[in-house]
């Protein structure tokens, strides 16, 4: 039986690119005080870096769920949200190998905000939320084979998630296997 290998090398490839992509992320200020603050005037605050980082793992040392986050790593499911706040889910579309070592990856990055909290100084979070996430990735280095790419953006919530509004940005990277 012939067992097509190029998915599993690519993928042992893709284990760092959550990492990188949550690193770029990590030096945008702008974007963790609107994801952390939910009133109207979130860009005239101050934020810890200690608070920016933590916002990016979503469980802490004992495996309990963070508080804290706001950028996961893995689709929304809306249910499980009680809390009106502004989130980042950041996760794979989809990988097309061009050969055993590298290919195209896909992915999405939602930004979501509640409705209740989106409406900002001269603005609406989702829309600033959006903007930051492009200027932050799009054309980066993320230690991939290819530089960061916008490939297409939606519209986020509607029916499914009638109390979430905001932009779904589609992206795309080259990636290649590991060793």
């Amino acid at each position: 039986m012939d067992v097509n290998t190029n998915v599993i090398q690519i993928l042992n490839g893709m284990e760092k690119w959550e990492q990188n992509i949550a690193y770029i992320l990590l030096k945008n200020e702008n974007l963790f005080k609107l994801l952390w603050f939910n009133d109207s005037d979130p860009l005239s605050k101050s934020i810890d870096p200690e608070i920016m980082e933590d916002m990016i793992f979503e469980f802490d040392s004992r495996g309990n769920r963070n508080p804290n986050c706001r950028v996961f790593f893995r689709r929304f499911i809306g249910e499980t949200e009680t809390t009106q706040r502004s989130q980042l889910r950041i996760y794979p579309l989809r990988v097309k190998p061009s050969n055993m070592y590298r290919g195209d990856m896909t992915f999405q990055i939602d930004c979501i905000v509640h409705m209740g909290i989106d409406k900002i100084r001269n603005a609406q979070r989702r829309h600033r939320i959006a903007s930051e996430v492009i200027q932050s990735l799009n054309g980066q280095e993320i230690s991939m084979i290819r530089h960061v790419t916008i490939q297409d953006m939606g519209i986020f919530g509607g029916d499914r998630f009638p109390n979430y509004d905001g932009w779904s940005l589609i992206f795309n990277v080259g990636i290649a296997a590991e060793g």
